[in-house]
């Protein structure tokens, strides 16, 4: 079994996760992708063998709706927040515009999960049309597993995004959760 396959079996295992899957499903997300702690946690607990939920994650949804006005935004992440309060959501419409633009963000989804800053949480699973579920790691899965903690190349050694990187390591405290971790 590859890493792709095993983290959709954890996945599929996981009746926290699928629920959120479902509630997703019924928003009707185009694209709709579940980002970074949730899939991270959940890869970590099972190689370390600790409880895994996603009550205790933000739920970062990517999707991209390039037709849904900024209130249309605001109003799903009002429901999903009222209708599903066990969970904190946290959303964003790569289709709407930018702050500061005019124009929807030109970022896809694969590269909106490569946005982030470490290696283990630029992993996404991906809710397509028919209703299967796969895998968005643009920089693969052997970090999660190897439960390895490295920066993206936009967060490496060097860059100007560096501090943030570090800075999120030291505020999450992995380590004190997941003693194996490797950190670089």
């Amino acid at each position: 079994m590859n890493l792709e396959e095993r983290l959709l079996t954890l996945v599929k295992n996981d009746h926290h996760l699928l629920n959120v899957i479902t509630i997703l499903r019924q928003q009707h997300l185009r694209e709709a992708t579940i980002v970074g702690d949730p899939i991270r946690n959940l890869i970590w607990n099972a190689i370390t063998k600790q409880p895994s939920s996603v009550l205790w994650d933000k739920i970062t949804v990517y999707y991209r709706n390039i037709s849904e006005s900024y209130e249309d935004f605001l109003t799903t992440q009002a429901q999903l927040s009222q209708n599903h309060s066990q969970y904190f959501w946290e959303l964003t419409n790569l289709g709407l515009p930018e702050r500061a633009a005019l124009a929807p963000s030109q970022l896809s989804i694969s590269e909106a999960v490569a946005a982030q800053p470490e290696k283990c949480s630029a992993v996404g699973i991906q809710l397509l049309s028919g209703g299967e579920l796969t895998v968005i790691a643009p920089y693969g899965l052997d970090d999660a597993f190897a439960l390895r903690v490295a920066p993206t190349p936009a967060f490496a050694v060097g860059t100007e995004q560096h501090p943030k990187y570090q800075r999120r390591l030291h505020f999450n405290h992995w380590q004190e959760r997941w003693p194996d971790l490797t950190i670089v």
